[in-house]
């Protein structure tokens, strides 16, 4: 038996199906329920989704078990013929949603794929940025380390150099101070030996002058103060002899005299006296 469909524009049309490679398909002029016809052309989907577009293989076979052998006659071909499109057009809106419910599960898929690609280079991005970002740290850390060292070190050289200045600084002080104290030692030894010298001539040539027949008088020239050298009487004494004091000996003959040639005491040691 065949069955008589109509095209219907409002349900089969250009936009109906979005995704399929005509847009202006519908429905032949003689469409019969045999299997040939079953099928409704998706062009441009693959072959695993044009299949999940097909209606049931049973479905018209159901349908025609449901209608009765009274449809054979003529009176009853019309209202056989809205059945049909009827089945038709509830059948062509089971098949949109359940494209559009394939659609939106490939569309969760997708962005569930790529919602974890981008975690997982962002994950990849983060090891990437650590581990570089550690290694930083660790040689900033060694160079903080470098420098702690170094400034330990410096700070003690620092101290050393510091108790240095200091016992150097105490060093010169006694110095100093041992100097100016032999300084004033030598003046006081000076005082005492020109005090003895001077009483020691006056008592030694006592009796030469007394018998001097011109009665000389001691003249204010060094020379004279102090006398000739008692050796080559003809420079004057500029050295005394310890420990008797005597100023009796120029410089070129202190070397050659073994005692004081005043008192015949034997010499010890020698001051050379410079006269201001």
């Amino acid at each position: 038996m065949a069955v008589q469909a109509q095209p219907y524009p409002e349900t089969v049309g250009p936009g109906f199906f979005p995704m399929c490679g005509s847009q202006d398909w519908s429905p032949p002029a003689n469409f019969t329920d045999d299997q040939s016809h079953r099928r409704i052309p998706c062009f441009g989907l693959p072959e695993q989704q044009q299949l999940a577009f097909q209606p049931p293989n049973n479905l018209f076979l159901h349908q025609q078990q449901q209608v009765p052998t009274s449809q054979t006659t003529p009176s009853t071909s019309t209202s056989t013929g809205g059945g049909s499109q009827s089945v038709l057009r509830s059948q062509l809106e089971s098949q949109r949603q359940e494209l559009d419910s394939f659609l939106q599960f490939q569309n969760e898929r997708l962005r569930l794929a790529l919602q974890e690609q981008r975690k997982r280079q962002l994950a990849v991005v983060l090891r990437g940025a650590e581990a570089r970002v550690a290694a930083m740290v660790r040689r900033k850390e060694g160079e903080l380390t470098q420098a702690a060292t170094k400034r330990v070190e410096l700070e003690a050289r620092l101290r050393k150099a510091e108790a240095e200045r200091d016992t150097w600084r105490r060093v010169a002080a006694d110095t100093e101070a041992a100097a100016l104290n032999l300084n004033r030692q030598l003046e006081h030894v000076k005082e005492r030996m020109m005090c003895s010298t001077a009483a020691g001539f006056e008592g030694s040539d006592g009796d030469a002058e007394s018998s001097a027949s011109g009665g000389e008088r001691w003249s204010s020239s060094p020379a004279a103060r102090g006398g000739g050298c008692r050796r080559c009487e003809t420079r004057g004494a500029c050295v005394v002899l310890l420990p008797c004091r005597h100023l009796c000996s120029c410089k070129a003959c202190e070397g050659f005299l073994g005692a004081c040639p005043v008192c015949n005491s034997v010499k010890e040691g020698s001051l050379e006296v410079f006269w201001g």
